[in-house]
């Protein structure tokens, strides 16, 4: 039996899917219980709208490991990258650099030392015509930035890590989002089929 746990943000959740799959994580479970027994195989989705890194970091240990997990894919939360005023009137991201940076050394720390199977999702792009999204350069920059230290990160503690901005590459955006930042049904049948195939060439399935 493979128990497979899927969690991030309102894009792990499939917010946008107009098909009523519920995003890449949902095509996934279709996928994996297909040709099943009853209760051979196990896809759960955690995916929580407007999640930071620092909800991951609680929700991981209370509702990820509780499932024993054989297989775990993470996504990072776009939560981190929303702005705020600060006690001082000054506009930062809601998260700060150095409380993601412990936030996944204290997460991969722990997935390096346990020997589970993971895989890794950074930010999904952002569509930079969107009208929908607040602060749309910054937070394209910000995405930027991100998945790249995350990719570092994961190569640090030897860990799978997929790059959404790769599987969006060379596409236009606005073809495969509803709002700017969630995909629409065509979006997430793509991130379903990247991500399955990842999956499979670590042999995770």
């Amino acid at each position: 039996m493979t128990t497979i746990v899927c969690i991030g943000d309102s894009i792990v959740e499939g917010e946008g899917d107009e098909s009523g799959k519920s995003g890449w994580a949902g095509r996934l479970s279709e996928k994996v219980l297909k040709n099943s027994k009853v209760g051979e195989n196990r896809v759960y989705n955690l995916g929580m709208g407007m999640e930071t890194s620092i909800d991951l970091l609680h929700r991981f240990y209370s509702e990820v490991l509780y499932r024993n997990p054989d297989v775990i894919i993470l996504q990072a939360s776009h939560g981190d990258s929303r702005s705020m005023f600060n006690v001082a009137g000054i506009e930062e991201f809601e998260i700060g650099k150095g409380a993601r940076l412990r936030m996944y050394y204290r997460l991969f720390d722990f997935l390096k030392r346990n020997g589970k199977k993971v895989l890794i999702l950074g930010l999904n792009p952002i569509s930079l015509k969107t009208k929908f999204v607040k602060a749309v350069p910054q937070r394209s920059d910000h995405i930027e930035a991100h998945n790249s230290g995350l990719k570092d990160l994961c190569a640090e503690h030897y860990l799978a890590f997929l790059d959404p901005r790769e599987i969006f590459k060379g596409r236009k955006l606005e073809d495969f989002y509803t709002d700017g930042l969630h995909p629409n049904a065509k979006g997430y049948e793509l991130m379903f089929e990247k991500i399955y195939k990842k999956l499979k060439n670590l042999k995770y399935l």
